[in-house]
């Protein structure tokens, strides 16, 4: 079995950390880096369980700009990270990290 990469963990660290600002938990959705392509393509896959989280996940996926129908990032390792930092940039912030 295939262990992670330093990537894929910097891609996962982020997307949790964006969850958190939305007030989800890591155990609320599930997402996966996939590598594809001798492009080295990557895709940030989301699934979500908890119908009560709906509301948070769909906030977070809006900063994402994810397409609705697939919940799905995909570009390159860099242009992934690019993406999940600008999202964290702008997302709500809890009052004790302020």
């Amino acid at each position: 079995m295939k262990g992670s990469t330093n990537i894929e963990v910097a891609i996962l660290q982020r997307v949790n950390d964006l969850a958190t600002r939305y007030g989800l938990k890591p155990t609320d959705f599930v997402a996966t880096v996939r590598h594809s392509g001798p492009e080295g393509r990557v895709s940030l896959d989301y699934e979500t369980y908890e119908p009560r989280h709906e509301e948070q996940f769909a906030r977070m996926a809006t900063a994402l700009s994810l397409d609705p129908e697939d919940n799905r990032l995909v570009g390159s390792d860099e242009q992934i990270i690019d993406t999940l930092d600008r999202a964290i940039a702008v997302a709500p912030r809890s009052r004790t990290e302020r």
